[in-house]
């Protein structure tokens, strides 16, 4: 347990890597909170800027090991993603797979920010990053759906699309149960 005299270093790991993502800005909202607190140093990790290579062809690469040490050396780890498909991103899996095993995730508190439109944000893909976490690393994990409730706070920053009812689908709109 750290002292309260030290200081805590949390890296946030973005699960996009489209140009113009909601997670970006999600995490920025994140990010934004956490550099309010003298105590807390904060890092932003971009998959869209590594060259993090498919499972199991390298796990000793030199970004590989990097990612590990950016990791390793954190206090707490934030893992934002988006709901793609019904689950996390493939981005997102792809960090979780070059971070190796034992994972430097193994001995941190984890904390999952999903990102979606719809009425029920990013449940479905929180649940599986939930598990994948939880099972290798136990149960250090908090979640938080970023969806409608957090809409309004990112107006600002782009054009808000999928967050009124039925725009997420726009096939069931007008159409009685």
């Amino acid at each position: 347990m750290p002292r309260s005299s030290d200081k805590f270093h949390i890296v946030i790991i973005n699960g996009s890597v489209r140009p113009g993502n909601y997670t970006n800005m999600a995490s920025a909202l994140v990010l934004d909170e956490l550099k309010k607190h003298s105590k807390v140093s904060t890092e932003v990790i971009d998959p869209a800027t590594l060259s993090l290579t498919p499972p199991g062809t390298d796990p000793q690469s030199k970004v590989a090991k990097h990612l590990q040490h950016k990791v390793g050396h954190a206090t707490g780890v934030i893992l934002a993603t988006p709901e793609y498909y019904g689950s996390f991103s493939n981005v997102m899996k792809l960090v979780i797979e070059n971070l190796g095993y034992p994972s430097p995730l193994a001995v941190k508190p984890v904390a999952l920010l999903g990102v979606a439109g719809g009425t029920i944000g990013a449940v479905k893909s929180l649940e599986h990053l939930r598990s994948v976490v939880s099972h290798y690393w136990g149960d250090r994990v908090t979640a938080a759906n970023f969806s409608r409730e957090c809409a309004e706070r990112l107006r600002p920053r782009g054009p808000m699309l999928g967050f009124r009812r039925g725009a997420a689908h726009p096939q069931r709109r007008n159409k009685s149960p």
